[in-house]
């Protein structure tokens, strides 16, 4: 197993943990029933790993998380991605996809 298959192994694993733990809380935000400073912390980073799909980008299909087995997580993203205060935040998927080519690609 490569050192990037087990870091991904150990992202789902965090993901699905969250998974869980949104069972819990209730409500439609990642704490509860209001939008928190949780879930102003996880936005950009689910926001550049899930919704522009930067894994898979550069990865490749193997690297892609399937949202499908996470429900709540999903369902999180669509709400937060919505709000207004949210949504003028949110970078163009491919230009964003762009800044992280350099990573990527090791230039």
């Amino acid at each position: 197993q490569t050192e990037r298959e087990a870091a991904l192994q150990a992202l789902n694993a965090g993901i699905d943990d969250l998974e869980a733990t949104a069972v819990v809380c209730g409500g439609d935000f990642l704490a509860g029933e209001t939008l928190s400073i949780v879930d102003l912390a996880f936005i950009p980073w689910a926001y550049r790993i899930m919704v522009c799909k930067i894994l898979e980008r550069y990865r490749g299909p193997s690297f892609a998380l399937d949202m499908t087995k996470r429900p709540k997580i999903a369902k999180w993203i669509d709400i937060v991605c919505a709000l207004p205060a949210v949504k003028a935040t949110l970078a163009d998927p491919d230009e964003l996809a762009l800044t992280y080519k350099r990573y990527a690609d090791g230039s």
